[in-house]
């Protein structure tokens, strides 16, 4: 069983998409089912709130590729928030902070 959860709210400024757990190919649907609601919301901006992640790996790195993809033919922008310095560490590697803004 994961360990994964992803919560969508929404502000009148952004979506946010916050996450626990582990983040990996096994719950890449799970993911994908809330992004895409993310992006059908009103917001431009989407918040993805890595504070409670332990674990990404690189087929979710991949995966965050697809959803930057799909938000910016939507005229939406994606910022990745809070990441501890491991999963920091796997977005650099997949060079994601030349697609979208990390902070």
């Amino acid at each position: 069983m994961s360990d994964f959860e992803v919560s969508l709210t929404a502000t009148d400024l952004a979506s946010i998409l916050a996450t626990k757990g582990t983040l990996d190919s096994k719950v890449g649907q799970v993911f994908k089912s809330k992004s895409d609601k993310a992006l059908e919301m009103e917001p431009k901006n989407i918040n993805v709130d890595f504070q409670k992640l332990a674990v990404l790996d690189a087929s979710a790195a991949g995966m965050l590729m697809f959803f930057n993809y799909a938000a910016k033919t939507k005229g939406k922008q994606i910022s990745i928030t809070n990441a501890s310095p491991a999963v920091q560490q796997v977005l650099n590697r997949a060079n994601l902070g030349k697609l979208l803004t990390i902070r």
